[in-house]
């Protein structure tokens, strides 16, 4: 019985320095000037969510033909759109070109790595609320 006490009391022992260590440590943050405020959780609104499946292939196609009032959204789906229609062309292109070399996948890769790179571009670009224009995408526009 004595040494069910003891434990119980070693365990609350315990949680009191836990929370001593960690009273200590927001102090001592706080005179170094360390801001430990917690950052805020990234908000997904509707125009967030149709924003970021703008730039998800053809899911594009959802807030493109659905979203019609939030100016946030549709410039972002004709983004979306632009770069899916330029990965079709570059990946048909690349095809050919791989062929007509004999080198399969290399193109392609390329391709794919880029369009990768300019997806999340455009999805930070919304998760920031920012109506920033894609690189490359933005000097050939098909969808104005």
């Amino acid at each position: 019985m004595e040494n069910n006490y003891n434990n119980e009391e070693n365990k609350v022992q315990q949680n009191v320095n836990t929370f001593n260590a960690s009273e200590q440590a927001e102090k001592f943050n706080q005179a170094m000037g360390v801001n430990t405020e917690k950052k805020s959780k990234v908000n997904l609104d509707n125009s967030t969510i149709m924003g970021i499946l703008s730039y998800i292939g053809l899911l594009a196609l959802i807030p493109y033909f659905k979203e019609k009032e939030d100016s946030f959204v549709i410039f972002h789906a004709k983004q979306g759109m632009n770069l899916l229609i330029l990965e079709i062309i570059a990946y048909y292109a690349a095809s050919l070109l791989e062929r007509f070399l004999r080198m399969p996948g290399f193109f392609t890769a390329l391709i794919e790595i880029g369009s990768i790179i300019l997806s999340v571009l455009g999805i930070v670009n919304v998760i920031h609320k920012e109506t920033k224009e894609l690189p490359l995408i933005n000097q050939v526009k098909i969808i104005k």
